[in-house]
This record gives structure tokens, C-alpha cells and sequence, in this order.
């Protein structure tokens, strides 16, 4: 199960807080969520503080995201170490 809520936005970011697990259908969902704010060109955000779990289509998604600009948050060192390849094209700033 994967939880999605928004945090205020600041400086026209918008942050989104996923938690849980980001796999099987729940990857789709993050996917569309996150296309509501990138796809209107907005700045977005992922805090992922209380993600417990990302399965390789999670990965692509993430890595996908990064590629278009989205910042990371609150990762947890097992996530940074699982999404390694990800991390590799966000700036470090964003990766903390």
C-alpha cells in the first residue's frame, strides 16, 4: 500500500510525501499523481521519509522523475543505497 499526500508548497514547490511501498500497482499511481504537477510544469518535490520499500519498476519511476527534474528528500540510507543509480543524476543538494 502506498500513501500520497501533499505538503504546503513553498517557493512554488510542491512536495508530495509517499508512504509505504512504492510497487506493483501503487508505482502507476505515484506516477500519475506525480504527472499532475510536472505535466502543468509545475516544481515537484518527493519526500520519501516513510517509503518502506521500492520494487524495480519503482526504481524506473524514480529514475524517470529525477531525469525530469524532480527533487528527493528524507531518503533512508538502505533507500539511497537500493536507488543508487537514481541519486547519480539528482543534484547531492536534493538527494539529502
Amino acid at each position: 500500500m502506498l500513501r500520497i499526500s501533499e505538503s504546503p508548497s513553498s517557493a512554488g514547490i510542491t512536495t508530495l510525501r509517499l508512504e509505504g511501498r512504492l510497487s506493483g500497482p501503487w508505482v502507476e499511481e505515484a506516477r500519475r499523481s506525480c504527472e499532475l504537477y510536472t505535466g502543468n510544469g509545475r516544481r515537484l518535490n518527493l519526500d520519501l521519509a516513510e517509503l518502506s520499500f521500492v520494487d524495480r519498476e519503482g526504481i524506473a519511476l524514480l529514475k524517470t522523475l529525477a531525469k525530469s527534474e524532480v527533487g528527493f528528500t528524507n531518503c533512508s540510507q538502505f533507500l539511497k543505497e537500493r536507488m543508487k543509480e537514481v541519486f547519480e543524476h539528482v543534484p547531492r543538494s536534493e538527494t539529502l
